[in-house]
């Protein structure tokens, strides 16, 4: 999903004078870093304006973000686009892009305790083996250790906040579900750490964790939503088959995997509902505690933090 620019040498020696815009570019970034993809044309289009630059789309936003991750490539800064998805609507943020997810990184309005609970969450989620659906019921969310002396109001403030800032999504059924900040932030980090926990769409081969299953229960291809569009739009009927098993699948339209956005949810639609359902009820307190000594801490570290 995320999607990293960088330019060749003839590229980034045509770009060098746009040293004072880039700056421009970086500290509204580090002001607002998660922005839709026309917010950060808009962004593009203004500093042209402010130096006399002629605006090409794509292009010129391709241009200037490779010249400013190469410039903070050093600092393990830089600014990523991935795809929103429920809608397929673009995205950019600013993140760390650093291996070693231990490395500090922009300043952040929560506490040490609240990224600590929102690792908590991330991990629960990813590790959500029965259901398969990175997911989290409300209820479950609320008793995953919030800060200590919070209220159940204030942990419920929390995670309102999480979802505002799009670090989680919470559906109409009330799940819990990872946001598409987390995913262009932890992304690389998650696929490294939980390996075996992480699905990959079948066509794109980045991380999915909502998405449409193959109609054969016995075959592992899982499509984004946009993916699945593009892949089927236009073929004809005969034609639209899974790209693994070959099983037909009209337009795309296979059962949910992950949770709906759009949608309350639907028994009949999702995938392994049953255990889903088993581990979200019947799952005892402090079980898949962290299990290696510095995990949480690491995790905490990975995500935007400052001093109280």
């Amino acid at each position: 999903m995320p999607g990293n620019l960088r330019l060749n040498s003839e590229e980034q020696g045509s770009m060098d004078r746009f040293s004072m815009m880039h700056k421009a570019i970086v500290q509204s970034m580090l002001a607002q870093p998660f922005r839709r993809h026309a917010d950060m044309e808009d962004l593009i289009k203004r500093c042209c304006r402010h130096i006399s630059e002629i605006y090409t789309p794509n292009e010129t936003l391709n241009m200037v973000v490779g010249l400013i991750n190469g410039k903070l490539q050093d600092f393990d800064m830089g600014i990523r686009s991935g795809l929103d998805e429920e809608t397929g609507e673009k995205w950019w943020a600013f993140v760390n892009t650093s291996e070693d997810p231990s490395a500090s990184l922009i300043a952040s309005t929560h506490s040490i305790p609240e990224l600590s609970f929102l690792n908590r969450l991330i991990r629960r989620m990813v590790r959500d083996r029965e259901g398969k659906r990175y997911s989290i019921g409300s209820i479950r969310a609320l008793g995953e250790r919030p800060p200590q002396g919070c209220t159940r109001m204030e942990a419920q403030r929390i995670l309102d906040q999480f979802v505002q800032e799009s670090w989680l999504n919470l559906s109409p059924d009330g799940r819990y579900c990872l946001g598409l900040r987390t995913l262009l932030e932890l992304g690389p980090y998650l696929k490294t750490r939980y390996e075996d926990d992480i699905v990959e769409c079948t066509l794109c081969m980045d991380m999915i964790t909502r998405g449409r299953r193959c109609p054969n229960t016995q075959c592992a291809a899982r499509l984004h939503h946009y993916c699945a569009t593009q892949y089927f739009d236009g073929l004809p009927l005969p034609s639209q088959l899974c790209p693994t098993c070959k099983t037909p699948w009209p337009n795309g339209i296979g059962k949910v995997f992950g949770v709906s956005l759009t949608r309350e949810w639907d028994l009949e639609d999702y995938e392994d509902d049953e255990e889903g359902r088993e581990y979200e009820d019947g799952e005892s307190e402090g079980e898949e505690e962290v299990s290696e000594a510095g995990e949480e801490d690491v995790m905490v570290a990975s995500l935007p933090v400052v001093d109280d």
